[in-house]
């Protein structure tokens, strides 16, 4: 097994000379957040739909959006944020799409809506923004079998693919106003 290269001072600076030379430059990645970038809580969503964990997962992929977007700085304390998100799980809504010759489903389609509301903190004192809802709803087909696990399985990732969907909807709709 052979040993890993480790460079010395001068290989680097060598390196270096030739990355530059041939027009490459090294550039800083942008600052990920300015000083005065908004400080969100995400509050878990209360869950009204008969899927167990689904108020987390919604909730989940919502914080991931945000750090993604990296806009805002997310905080666990509400009491010390500039905006908080809240909100509900709907009842879901479950219809099988086709059929086999036996009577047994194949395909389903799940539908999920949430209700979001944004509290924005200013001097003037907080505001609420609710979230568009034809924004904040989404269908997805998903494949049954007569292995309940496996129909199960499918239908909770047919359920976080709506869920991030849903997330980066929600992003975009309070990206695109013009918060305080």
């Amino acid at each position: 097994m052979a040993a890993p290269r480790t460079w010395s001072l001068p290989g680097l600076a060598l390196l270096a000379a030739v990355g530059l030379s041939c027009g490459y430059a090294v550039e800083r990645a942008p600052s990920s957040l300015s000083a005065d970038a908004p400080r969100l809580s995400i509050r878990t969503l209360d869950n009204e739909s008969s899927e167990p964990g689904l108020d987390r997962l919604v909730s989940e992929a919502l914080r991931r959006e945000w750090m993604r977007r990296g806009r805002v700085k997310l905080v666990g304390d509400p009491a010390r944020a500039d905006w908080v998100i809240s909100g509900r799980v709907l009842p879901l809504r479950i219809h099988t799409r086709t059929m086999s010759s036996v009577v047994l489903a194949l395909e389903q389609t799940v539908t999920m809506r949430v209700e979001l509301e944004l509290i924005t903190r200013s001097a003037a004192g907080p505001s609420r923004h609710r979230l568009p809802s034809r924004l904040l709803g989404e269908s997805e087909i998903y494949f049954a079998s007569a292995d309940l696990e496996a129909t199960r399985k499918n239908r909770v990732e047919a359920l976080r693919r709506v869920a991030e969907l849903v997330a980066e909807r929600a992003v975009d709709a309070v990206n695109s106003e013009d918060w305080p």
